[in-house]
């Protein structure tokens, strides 16, 4: 199973498609992301095939916007794709999450089973440019490739 898996974020990194800007699309492999246009202050790192919105392209750079959710306690720098659901989108660096990090909580919400409070988070970034899609499925189909066809 673990060689499904990596063959598929493998494969998302040799995907391409055209990408609107403000609409949703996908990152095609695991990207750094980054405070400043320039690339140089670090604050974490996306995981292949997020859900993103594009907000600028640059010369180098995309300006990027992430809405996820993350524990309100315990491990707050590692942010998910859904309520209450251990799927990880992002993990911020430690010290941009100890120095006030600027994004912008929309709602709080209590997890019934666990207790935890849990945040639906906007944050702004950039990323180095990438060749983003606006489908998971096309993200895969693109490739030629069915993975239950490589086992």
């Amino acid at each position: 199973m673990k060689s499904v898996w990596l063959l598929g974020v493998s494969l998302l990194t040799f995907c391409s498609a055209s990408f609107a800007q403000n609409s949703t699309a996908y990152t095609p492999s695991e990207l750094a992301l980054f405070a400043d246009e320039s690339l140089k202050q670090s604050i974490g790192q996306l995981e292949a095939g997020v859900p993103i919105k594009l907000l600028q392209s640059k010369q180098d750079a995309s300006q990027i916007e992430l809405e996820m959710w993350r524990k309100k306690k315990g491990f707050g720098r590692i942010w998910y794709n859904q309520f209450s659901k251990q799927i990880t989108d992002a993990i911020m660096d430690k010290n941009f999450m100890q120095n006030n990090p600027t994004f912008e909580v929309l709602e709080s919400k209590e997890d019934p089973l666990t207790g935890l409070v849990w945040q639906k988070v906007k944050l702004q970034a950039w990323v180095k440019n990438s060749k983003f899609t606006d489908s998971l499925t096309d993200f895969l189909g693109k490739c030629g490739t069915n993975l239950q066809d490589r086992m």
